[in-house]
């Protein structure tokens, strides 16, 4: 029997913890203002191109900055030359293009930081003896490609000069490929499928010309033998990325196609991290990750729903594909921009409902995600019909969210660009596009809108994303990686269910993530701001001893960029040691990444790091 006195305690304890829990819902949805996007009305923008214009010509060596000369028949308009030109701007280095090797002398008044050789415009019968002429300069030189193995077969100069001893096979086989630890950020991979499962990522160079290499070689990749060949002792595999040292020079060869596309962008700044004691370059940092065409908020496609998840499209986004992808990416730390699409179909009888719409941006602020704009079309109407559709929808429900990002796929590329003068997308300042091999990763379209590339599908992994992700990591500290949701909301029959999707993306997302802890997770506003900054800064550093002074030109002040507050003060910076460890930075703040690689958050334009004294290992290899 329960005393009254006891009832009543237990009665006003029970209302108590009922009253907390409805108190704290209230108060989260009161507090929540979804209806504005906390990322564009920050002031954390450069609201227009202030990115650094670097020279060629006579002007590269002119200006007194650090250059680079490309040579090679042609490299100007090649695949080769444009990404040399693009890591060349990442970095704010000039560049010299030079047709005939036979009339160019590097200037000894101002060498430049490094040469690459584009050996798919080189005739080595008539010009090895100016390469070697120019290698001998003394400058860090980089073979961009190699010529065919019967060329360096019958040329002992320029096999002398690449550190190759023996063509030991024109073509080899091979099955598989070697990147060896401390190369790339991230560390070591064997790319080699060991199982039938595997071979379906296996996408990289199955023949490669097999070189045997002279003593004071390092190898940074190597291809793995075919069984065919017999046992085989680990220095002796078949070469694909080595450097060679010669008494006046530095020299490195790609036995690969790597320097065609934007792979050779962390390649070229690893070798140059080689070449040095230390290096310190600046990065972008910021991983975002990006749901293309999801949510919806209308009840589509519903015979195809409900034939596989039992459920309405709306149910099944809510109850099912949301606490899988937000489970996922708040365990993974990483926020989301979800490209949502208000409806695929305005055809159809269905139309966008208003509490989904509220139901998502409240999650999204919740979460410290980001909604932007999908234009995305599955309908017979036109882009310019579709965009009008969602920005009425947008209008009506979220009038003061400001979508300032949009993904544009590859079919509606020239559509929807043609869109962006027009008040339907004037807020707009991020356009977000698929990864192309050859094509600039972030570029500005126009005076405030910047276009930025993605760089992984993450239903899409195999060996040469893995290395591409590698080299982009390496390079500029930048990730996207995005899922399509078009096929499990909008499926066909032979598309794949959500748990086989999920599944896949979990896998990939945590192994394009999971080694660049260090990196910071953005939204794509977020990412745009760290972008256009890094567009925006030249830098130069000097060594003594201990301390390296790093000095940053072309920071523009707040009244001419439009940067203020933290995006003002913070740049980012790799630095990489050969076993030198950092003790302090002074005007700013760092924090490893890997053994000899740490993140540097600058906050002023002067900066010095101060390298640990006496006992920290020095680079003589």
């Amino acid at each position: 029997m329960v005393s009254r006195r006891n009832f009543l305690a237990i009665t006003l304890i029970m209302f108590l913890v009922l009253f907390m829990f409805q108190f704290s819902e209230f108060m989260k949805n009161f507090y929540n203002d979804y209806g504005t996007n906390p990322y564009a009305d920050s002031d954390t923008v450069l609201t227009q191109n202030t990115a650094i214009q670097t020279n060629d010509g006579a002007q590269a060596v002119a200006d007194g900055n650090d250059y680079a000369v490309v040579i090679g028949s042609g490299s100007a308009s090649s695949d080769t030359g444009r990404v040399i030109k693009q890591w060349c701007s990442y970095y704010s280095k000039n560049i010299i293009y030079v047709d005939d090797p036979s009339s160019y002398t590097p200037a000894s008044q101002h060498m430049p930081e490094v040469i690459f050789i584009d050996s798919a415009g080189i005739n080595y019968a008539r010009y090895t003896e100016d390469i070697e002429r120019i290698v001998n300069t003394g400058c860090t030189v980089i073979f961009c490609s190699l010529p065919s193995a019967d060329t360096i077969k019958s040329n002992q100069r320029l096999s002398s000069l690449l550190g190759i001893r023996e063509v030991v096979h024109d073509n080899a086989a091979i099955r598989g490929i070697r990147l060896f630890d401390g190369f790339l950020l991230g560390g070591g991979k064997w790319y080699i499928a060991d199982n039938e499962k595997e071979e379906k990522y296996q996408d990289m160079q199955t023949n490669a010309a097999w070189y045997a290499l002279k003593a004071g070689s390092k190898v940074y990749m190597a291809g793995v033998h075919d069984d065919m060949y017999g046992e085989i002792a680990n220095e002796d595999e078949p070469c694909i990325i080595w450097r060679y040292r010669t008494d006046k020079s530095c020299i490195f060869a790609i036995n690969a196609d790597y320097a065609q596309s934007n792979t050779a962008l962390g390649i070229y700044s690893a070798m140059l991290y080689e070449a040095e004691g230390s290096i310190i370059y600046p990065v972008v940092n910021s991983q975002s990750v990006i749901a293309v065409n999801y949510p919806s908020f209308a009840d589509e496609n519903s015979e195809q729903m409900k034939k596989r998840y039992s459920r309405t499209m709306t149910e099944a986004m809510r109850d099912i594909i949301w606490p899988n992808l937000s489970g996922l990416t708040n365990r993974l730390g990483a926020k989301v921009t979800y490209m949502v699409t208000p409806q695929y179909n305005y055809k159809d009888s269905a139309g966008p409902d208003a509490d989904e719409l509220e139901y998502y941006f409240r999650l999204f602020r919740e979460n410290g995600d980001e909604a932007g704009w999908a234009a995305y079309n599955l309908q017979d109407s036109t882009m310019r019909q579709k965009i009008v559709a969602d920005y009425d929808t947008f209008r009506r429900n979220v009038p003061d969210y400001r979508l300032v990002s949009m993904y544009i796929n590859a079919s509606g590329r020239d559509k929807t660009m043609s869109l962006l003068k027009t008040s339907l997308l004037k807020d707009v300042r991020t356009v977000v596009t698929d990864y192309d091999a050859t094509d600039r990763l972030f570029t500005y379209l126009s005076s405030n809108v910047t276009e930025l590339r993605t760089t992984n599908d993450g239903l899409g992994y195999s060996y040469m994303n893995d290395f591409k992700n590698r080299c982009i990591e390496t390079a500029l500290g930048y990730s996207s990686v995005t899922l399509d949701m078009t096929d499990v909301l909008a499926p066909d029959d032979n598309s794949p269910e959500w748990s086989d999707v999920y599944e896949n993306f979990a896998i990939n997302l945590d192994g394009y993530l999971g080694s660049y802890g260090a990196f910071d997770k953005n939204t794509v506003s977020e990412t745009d701001s760290r972008v256009r900054r890094f567009m925006s800064v030249r830098c130069s550093s000097v060594r003594d001893g201990n301390e390296i002074r790093v000095t940053l030109a072309g920071v523009q002040d707040d009244t001419q960029s439009g940067l203020q507050n933290e995006a003002r003060d913070v740049t980012y910076y790799v630095l990489r040691t050969h076993g030198e460890e950092i003790e302090a930075v002074d005007g700013g703040s760092f924090k490893k990444i890997e053994d000899g690689a740490y993140l540097i958050s600058a906050q002023q334009r002067e900066f010095t790091v101060k390298l640990k004294d006496a006992d920290a290992l020095r680079y003589t290899d």
